[in-house]
């Protein structure tokens, strides 16, 4: 398992940008997000971007609910990623905290394929 993204935030806002790839065809990445610390009231949610950037949608869980902290939490997801490997590194992920007064936050990422 590899981390792709471990970053403390301090403000709302985005978390960098990290490319998501694919590592076996038709079958989708696994990942497990981490986030805690102190929230300061604030929402962290799980975002995905199929365009390099541009159109964020959040990741949803199995039962098909987006993936939010508001408390320390670990969950893990599966997404694809483009299999063209020209395209795949248009797939990013990050996540966005809204909300928040005077939040420590961590984030990790771990790319589990």
């Amino acid at each position: 398992m590899a981390n792709i993204l471990r970053e403390t935030v301090s403000a709302n806002g985005n978390s960098t940008a990290v490319t998501w790839e694919s590592r076996r065809k038709d079958t989708p990445n696994r990942g497990t997000a981490w986030v805690y610390g102190t929230f300061g009231g604030g929402t962290a949610s799980l975002e995905a971007s199929p365009d390099g950037g541009t159109t964020w949608v959040a990741i949803p869980d199995q039962s098909g609910t987006a993936i939010t902290f508001t408390a320390d939490g670990v969950v893990n997801f599966e997404l694809y990623a483009d299999q063209n490997p020209i395209k795949a590194s248009k797939t990013k992920l990050r996540i966005s905290l809204a909300g928040a007064t005077t939040p420590t936050l961590n984030y990790v990422i771990n790319n589990a394929n």
